[in-house]
């Protein structure tokens, strides 16, 4: 099996023969031997691999993994679902397969309960199971989405809840000073420029500041030193970003907790981070109104 592709659907197959539906298996491929399955006992295949060294004989392994596919008939308003069960979303368990070979090809497989195969539906390349396969092969991973503004921005925004729900009474300039970037970058003074020193911090403190201050164990987060070890900072990117708190969610709570005044000013920070959408302009003015009215 020369190709990712090819060791997938070795793979899927060999699923297939063995009746595997649901959980969590890693398939390690060595060519002493025939492929050897590990039940995984429900653990996410990243973190077992993250923790566990193959022996060097691999030559490829795969994750098989049961997944929930949600079908939601887009034509239809989503209003239309809440009690009309006849319309509601309909969900089905696939089986899906992703694995790399030592020379770095990827493949994937994805299977439907009743034993059909879906080509449309293989997820890519870039995730956190394709990234935790190639880095246990000592792989490369793709470099990062996107830059460490939203690690800090998470950190902002849960700092400035749980000091309103001490207590504390938040104006916009503590909550400026509240910002990592404030000390990190030794800002002062009450007109801050707090979406500028966020992407300043970003830029000085990138993902491999980060995972290098984890692995020297300056700096704690979900992810350990001797995980932080393994990954490159694709991985490592994706990985930390996945243990983040939503910042939708976040942002709800500032909304809860803080002033109008301090709330929608965080608002307009994060839309310049772009960690939230921005307000979409209003559509156009059409037909034979007077367009010179007042608003």
């Amino acid at each position: 099996m020369s190709t990712g592709d090819e060791l997938a659907g070795h793979v899927d197959a060999l699923a297939t023969e063995r009746g595997i539906r649901s959980g969590c298996h890693l398939v390690v491929v060595d060519e002493s031997g025939p492929p050897e399955w590990r039940d995984l006992d429900g653990e996410h295949v990243a973190s077992y691999l993250y923790r566990t060294t193959l022996p060097a004989s691999c030559t490829g392994i795969a994750a098989v993994s049961s997944a929930t596919m949600r079908h939601v008939p887009h034509a239809e308003p989503m209003r239309t679902f809440a009690g009309d069960a006849r319309r509601a979303p309909r969900t089905d368990r696939v089986r899906v397969v992703a694995a790399v070979t030592r020379a770095g090809s990827f493949g994937t497989r994805v299977r439907l309960a009743d034993g059909s195969e879906r080509e449309d539906l293989r997820p890519g390349d870039v995730g956190l199971v394709p990234d935790a396969l190639r880095r246990s092969l000592g792989l490369p991973t793709p470099p990062p989405d996107s830059s460490t503004c939203r690690v800090f921005a998470v950190g902002w925004l849960s700092a400035l809840v749980r000091a309103a729900r001490a207590g504390a009474r938040l104006d916009w300039g503590r909550a400026v000073r509240m910002h990592p970037a404030v000390e990190a970058l030794a800002l002062a003074g009450e007109n801050v420029d707090v979406a500028t020193a966020g992407l300043l911090l970003a830029r000085a403190h990138g993902w491999p500041e980060l995972r290098g201050a984890v692995i020297a164990r300056r700096w704690r987060c979900a992810i350990d030193a001797d995980e932080a070890a393994r990954h490159d900072e694709g991985s490592f990117s994706r990985r930390l970003l996945s243990t983040l708190p939503d910042v939708d969610a976040l942002l709800a709570d500032v909304h809860r907790e803080l002033p109008p005044s301090v709330s929608k000013r965080v608002t307009v920070v994060l839309r310049r981070w772009a960690l939230i959408p921005r307000v979409p302009p209003l559509p156009a003015r059409t037909g034979g109104g007077d367009s010179g009215a007042a608003a």
